[in-house]
């Protein structure tokens, strides 16, 4: 299991990546979808591990809001608002992970269609 460390290192890392504008050479571009590839399968790993965080976490804050809730008088509606602003850190992990793995299959579908062009343009 990826430590919330770990997962948020991994997301920097990735997020730089994406961020990076390709190269135009059509190795470049290979290189660029084979490193796409593999940025998706592992995001999508590392997408679960934040999820199974989550889940942990939301346990655990269910607990306390409702150790709160029954000292005060909360309504059903505090209690979810409690519990969600105690996962938050977790909540971001899983959306930028969810972010990060549409954006990497965006970049390689962007990717396959340049290369496709090239292979178009040196045929004529």
């Amino acid at each position: 299991m990826t430590t919330k460390e770990q997962l948020t290192e991994a997301a920097g890392k990735m997020q730089a990546y994406l961020e990076e504008k390709p190269g135009s050479e059509p190795n470049d571009l290979i290189d660029r979808l084979e490193n796409l590839q593999v940025l998706i399968a592992k995001s999508g790993a590392y997408l679960a591990d934040a999820k199974y965080h989550l889940d942990q976490r939301k346990n655990d804050s269910i607990t306390q809001a409702l150790k709160e809730a029954m000292a005060g008088d909360w309504s059903i509606t505090i209690i979810h608002k409690k519990i969600d602003a105690l996962c938050r850190d977790e909540n971001y992990m899983v959306n930028w992970f969810d972010r990060i793995n549409r954006s990497g299959t965006h970049q390689l579908d962007a990717v396959r269609t340049i290369l496709s062009y090239r292979k178009t343009e040196m045929q004529l």
